[in-house]
């Protein structure tokens, strides 16, 4: 089926020298298996549609994600309304951060010759803070999920050679619970 239609792994394509990359790893008490289980398959027509390829481990499965980055439309999407992240009312940071802003804005409330527009410009001004204030934490949690990802797959690439070493077993599970702890929230987030 593969060659009648010309279609090609993408994966294999973009990284043709990997061997040590895998895309299912079941760890026992004192051993690891290893294989690679997944194709994402394209026309050898369209490669040049596919910018990047990876693997990346799923902290509640054995199995991997294969992602592939493609480009398949030039359009882009309008802007759309903002809500503001109720979930932020929970994070104690946000909230003495914002009281601080908001006293502050208070202050600035003489400066302005009606009521409305001072009002106007602090909502503006409220929901910059909130998304700047959730693009630092998305930037932060998501630095810490790529190193994550990144220590589990050197940890697993050292099962694959030796996967009788309890230690290392351990200390891969335990990155793993660390990576599906922020995954969780990450998940929740896209779930909201």
């Amino acid at each position: 089926m593969v060659k009648p239609h010309s279609l090609v792994d993408i994966w294999h394509n973009h990284h043709p020298n990997n061997i040590s990359t895998f895309t299912f790893v079941h760890m026992e008490a004192h051993r690891s298996r290893h294989s690679r289980l997944k194709r994402t398959y394209l026309s050898r027509f369209h490669l040049s549609w596919a910018h990047s390829s990876s693997i990346w481990p799923a902290p509640f499965s054995n199995n991997y994600f294969a992602t592939m980055m493609a480009s398949l439309c030039t359009e882009r999407p309008g802007l759309a309304y903002w809500h503001f992240n109720n979930s932020l009312l929970a994070d104690v940071g946000f909230v003495v951060s914002f009281q601080e802003f908001w006293l502050a804005w208070r202050g600035q409330r003489h400066d302005f010759p009606l009521v409305q527009r001072w009002w106007d410009l602090g909502k503006v001004r409220a929901r910059l803070f909130c998304c700047d204030y959730t693009w630092g934490t998305s930037r932060w949690r998501d630095a810490a999920i790529e190193q994550l990802e990144r220590e589990v797959l050197e940890l697993e690439r050292h099962l694959a050679t030796s996967p009788n070493d309890p230690s290392l077993c351990g200390a891969c599970q335990e990155k793993r619970e660390e990576l599906r702890t922020l995954k969780d929230h990450w998940a929740w987030g896209a779930f909201v």
